[in-house]
């Protein structure tokens, strides 16, 4: 029987182990397993300073190169392991052969992103060392594949492990099941297990044998306050006699609340200090990757080393892939031409001067170009996309893709070190996945091989390779496991960082009544516990982290806020102390603006080729109240995404506030043209059940999301229709709903415009249910608002509205301010236009479903 020692963060572990260690004769025989691969370079260094002289080491490795290295002892020809492409691919067929219905799983290009849940749901089940079984989707209103996908899961899983046994494949996970139900032999006398938290039932199964031998446990934890995992550890474990060993170091932890990312790291310099004279001294902890490369070029010139990887989703080559996807997908299969536009942007992201230009003559021969017939676009094509257009399975689409960087790094021969290190391991994944895993040579689409080839790029980090003992350390949350530091810099500690926005896997849930289903819920105690490891464990701590509003899906209600881990932080020393924190250990940056600023003029000027541009917009398809409404309420924003064609950062949300206004309207539509229009409608004819039946049945079509998520976006949008039928009038008569109108429309130099709308709803109404007073019917023009932006201040007096004869700036101006939105005005318009009326007397409401429900009159 072995020991289990808590060892309180404040002790370094480490340090502690070698400690222990070193008193053992022949220490170099035994073997330590850490959760990771870094702690075994600090565990070194340790011993070196401890005994000062040459040694033997111990046998020291990560848990997941111990398992293989002792899986393969057991075997005499063990099996190949496979990547999660390969695992992803081998799911893939089996769903195929056990559903056989293309509804469900149509082909790879479709299943794709299912098969990577189905193999890490697979790997959760290996890991706790259970078979999934047919289970009935506890959830009603998960989407149709979700359900099939569970009644069929213990049959898919026993198909997955058939071709994996007769291909002799395993997977890690594989390996790690193997060993906790097989046993295997040991032939080490000292084991140490160190620095572990949540164990899956596997790893359980596999340490604990090891204890019964022997094994000594150490866990990193407040010993008299043990952290959630470590009581089920325990109590699982049925353990009593546990050493302690406390600590009464308190951290000194500063915050700092910043404006913004760059402020952010402003302020880390100037509280960085002076250069480590050691490798555990300071080190520099982001929870999020994103924030690496503004990083590297803000410190100050020291020898640093990085432990940790920046996502390739995220670098120019990922956007190179997109661009030339893009061009692809414009194609006209008919004449062989493609989209200027897409051809232009693919082309401006080379920095080659006459490529520069040429993109300008491309937009100017029209909307298609055909690349044979224009000077310099031959050899574009022939490297850049003509391979790829060519490519017909993963091996081709590999080669195509070594073409692309073996030319981009030409290209970007001056380029930094980090832009080559994207393009080698690029360069290496191209080769390791998509030519030598099982399905590289299957024959796939072009879309299909395109979106194979994003997901890989998506799924893998760039690591920095540095000297691991030298220097200011940066790493990853995950990567300071077991390790204690001097002083630690944590970056971004918010709350869209700090537990972070998960990716949910529709088909991990959790059911007390369903057993052996893995859980989920777990993740956040994790990453919980190495943060407040982390805290913990360091002598002078600084916390930093954005404050601000702006319009990001991730944040809470627009806003970046603090974790609610650095909020409990700042709890706890609040209670320590009895008075708050924020004049003495929180410091905030302040914005300054200078006021210039506020008097510079707020516009571009245009020029002859701007206006030209604008004059192509309009011409050349038809114009929309949604394109007027951008050029009025911001000509700037106007001048990014319509003139530079530039798009909109993606921000990570688990369902797009657009999905949601569709299946809205589509409600309404589907909702409204049951009562076989035109129909007088009284209020208590209007149930919103129905209209939140239709909203779930439009809204389920596109979107699978976490049931969490679900239950509060239907019981919101529950509420916001139960506030519209509450707002209705006592009667209407609804003429028409979704009416598309167009009407031309002739402006000086330009010639004839086709103005176009599609007015969402038109009643005739009586005025006294519009105004609660007086006599006479109006036809009324309904536009459904379910975004967050608000129509209160858009009613303006028609009546009393007087226009301009002429229009200069001045005139352009006035009217922008007063016209808040053209979009009811157009409409209104487009329906006497379209003589849909026998009179003019007419007006038009916006109906705010994001909020009261209300008709807000125009």
């Amino acid at each position: 029987m072995g020991e289990v020692i808590a060892v309180h963060p404040g002790v370094n572990l480490l340090k502690f182990l070698v400690s222990n260690m070193v008193r053992v004769e022949d220490f170099h025989e035994a073997l330590v397993i850490f959760p990771n691969k870094r702690p075994i370079l600090f565990t070194s260094r340790y011993i070196h300073e401890k005994l000062n002289r040459s040694c033997l080491l111990p046998k020291m490795k990560a848990l997941q190169d111990w398992c293989i290295e002792t899986y393969a002892k057991t075997k005499r020809k063990p099996e190949i392991i496979i990547s999660e492409y390969d695992q992803a691919w081998i799911a893939f067929e089996a769903a195929k052969e056990v559903i056989g219905e293309k509804r469900i799983v149509k082909g790879w290009d479709s299943f794709m992103d299912w098969a990577f849940r189905l193999s890490d749901l697979f790997n959760r089940f290996d890991e706790e060392l259970s078979d999934p079984k047919n289970v009935e989707c506890p959830y009603p209103d998960a989407s149709e594949k979700v359900k099939v996908l569970l009644e069929r899961l213990g049959e898919i899983y026993t198909k997955y492990r058939q071709i994996l046994k007769e291909n002799a494949l395993i997977t890690t996970s594989g390996i790690l099941r193997r060993l906790a139900e097989e046993g295997f032999d040991i032939a080490e006398e000292k084991i140490y297990i160190v620095g572990f938290y949540a164990l899956t039932k596997a790893e359980s199964k596999i340490f604990k044998y090891l204890y019964d031998r022997g094994a000594t446990v150490l866990w990193h934890t407040d010993p008299e306050n043990l952290d959630p995992l470590y009581e089920r550890w325990k109590r699982e474990w049925s353990l009593y006699d546990i050493k302690q060993v406390k600590s009464q170091v308190m951290p000194d932890v500063r915050f700092y609340q910043c404006h913004g990312l760059h402020p952010e790291l402003a302020m880390l310099k100037k509280v960085l200090g002076n250069p480590p004279k050691r490798f555990d001294e300071k080190a520099i902890v982001l929870p999020s990757q994103t924030t690496l490369i503004p990083l590297l070029y803000s410190l100050p010139d020291w020898e640093v080393n990085i432990t940790m990887g920046y996502p390739l989703g995220q670098t120019h080559i990922y956007a190179l892939i997109t661009g030339i996807e893009e061009v692809i997908k414009s194609k006209d299969k008919e004449s062989g031409r493609y989209s200027s536009q897409a051809v232009a942007d693919l082309i401006l992201q080379f920095p080659i001067p006459e490529w520069q230009d040429l993109s300008r003559k491309i937009l100017a021969r029209g909307v298609f170009v055909n690349p044979k017939k224009e000077d310099g676009l031959v050899k574009i094509f022939e490297t850049l996309i003509f391979p790829f257009e060519e490519a017909n399975t993963p091996q081709d689409l590999a080669d195509a893709f070594l073409n692309m960087l073996s030319f981009v790094y030409k290209v970007f021969d001056k380029t930094s070190v980090i832009e080559k290190g994207f393009i080698a391991k690029a360069a290496e994944i191209s080769v390791d996945v998509l030519k030598k895993s099982l399905f590289s040579k299957q024959p796939m689409s072009t879309l299909v091989l395109f979106s194979l080839l994003k997901k890989i790029l998506e799924r893998v980090s760039v690591p920095f390779e540095g000297e691991p003992l030298k220097g200011l350390q940066v790493m990853g949350l995950l990567e300071t496991r077991l390790l204690s530091f001097e002083e630690i810099f944590i970056l971004d500690a918010n709350e869209d960082v700090l537990p972070g926005v998960e990716e949910v896997n529709p088909l991990v849930f959790w059911d007390p009544d369903i057993e052996k289903l893995p859980d989920r819920f777990k993740e956040e105690t994790i990453v919980k516990y190495h943060f407040m490891r982390l805290v913990a464990s360091s002598k002078r701590v600084h916390i930093f982290w954005q404050q601000q509003s702006m319009p990001d899906k991730a944040s809470l209600e627009g806003k970046k806020e603090k974790s609610r881990y650095v909020e409990q932080i700042i709890w706890k020393m609040e209670k320590n102390r009895g008075s708050s924190l924020e004049d003495s250990k929180i410091e905030k940056t302040k914005l300054s603006i200078s006021p210039e600023v506020l008097v510079t003029e707020g516009y571009i000027k245009k020029n002859k080729e701007h206006i030209e541009t604008v004059k192509g917009i309009l011409k050349e398809g038809k114009v929309s109240a949604s394109l007027l409404d951008l050029y009025i309420t911001c000509p700037l924003r106007f001048y990014y995404e319509r003139v530079l064609k530039l798009e909109v950062a993606d921000r990570p949300s688990e369902v797009e506030l657009n999905v949601i206004g569709d299946a809205m309207h589509r409600a309404f539509e589907q909702y409204y043209k049951g009562f076989n229009l035109p129909k007088r409608i009284k209020k208590n004819q209007l149930k919103y059940e129905k209209l939140f039946e239709l909203f779930v049945e439009h809204f389920k079509r596109g979107e699978d999301i976490s049931h969490e998520k679900r239950f509060l976006l239907y019981e919101t949008v529950k509420y916001r229709l139960e506030n519209y039928v509450k707002n209705q009038p006592e009667e209407t008569e609804v003429l028409f709903t979704e009416k598309p109108l167009e009407t031309l429309f002739a402006i000086d130099e330009l010639g004839e415009l086709t103005l176009y709308g599609k007015i969402d709803r038109i009643d005739r109404r009586e005025a006294r249910y519009l105004f609660n007073s007086g006599d006479g019917k109006f036809f009324l023009v309904l536009d459904y608002k379910t975004g967050r932006a608000s129509v209160a201040s858009w009613s303006i007096n028609l009546a009393s509205f007087e226009i301009p004869e002429k229009f200069g700036e001045e005139e352009l101006e006035f009217l922008r301010k007063r016209l808040k939105s053209i979009q009811l005005p157009l409409y209104a318009f487009l329906a006497l236009e379209n003589n849909l009326f026998e009179e003019e007397k007419i007006i038009a409401a916006y109906v705010d479903l994001y909020r009261t429900g209300e008709e807000k009159l125009y």
